[in-house]
């Protein structure tokens, strides 16, 4: 329905914020693409690899426009935005991913049980307390219902419905 981007303080971070239309009923996630210093990747025992949130809202741009995150289409439009200093939504000009809009796209939400966390002169730390929340997990094509990676593997390569990533991820998940 809606996918735009909003800046961290204090750091050059962004993140996408995604509303989807689920049976009617908004769901809203916010996705960090880029980290403290600007950067979608991170290093790892030498390695560099793309900060996971960057992969995740990629390929919800791949699925339903066929570009990346990148080549999409960004104008700013005036849309409610939840304010901490008024601690409300307000008309905000922000930046909307514009190539998105009305796409259709497939979307793996599963429930996750996570600490929850206090503010500390260090930043965020995790408490003993938990609590559950929901996590986009993937993006799929919806009409083929494959994933980025099914998709790149080629037409040769013929999956059948009970392989492909979606059945799975259905089966192990539902519940």
């Amino acid at each position: 329905k809606l996918a735009y981007v909003t800046n961290a303080s204090g750091s050059k971070a962004k993140c996408v914020n995604v509303v989807i239309d689920i049976g009617g009923k908004d769901y809203t996630e916010r996705t960090w693409v880029l980290n403290k210093e600007g950067g979608s990747t991170y290093e790892k025992a030498g390695k560099k690899f793309m900060l996971p949130g960057f992969e995740l809202i990629n390929d919800m741009c791949l699925l339903s426009t066929g570009l990346g995150l990148t080549d999409q289409k960004i104008e700013n439009k005036v849309i409610k935005v939840w304010d901490p200093e008024a601690k409300a939504e307000i008309d905000k000009s922000t930046p909307v991913i514009t190539s998105i809009l009305g796409k259709p796209i497939t979307v793996a939400i599963q429930k996750v049980i996570k600490n929850k966390q206090e503010k500390t002169d260090k930043g965020y730390v995790d408490t003993n307390e938990k609590r559950e929340e929901n996590q986009v997990s993937k993006y799929f094509h919806t009409e083929t219902r494959k994933t980025v990676v099914e998709i790149k593997k080629g037409p040769s390569l013929e999956i059948k419905d009970e392989d492909l990533f979606i059945t799975k991820w259905v089966e192990k998940n539902t519940g």
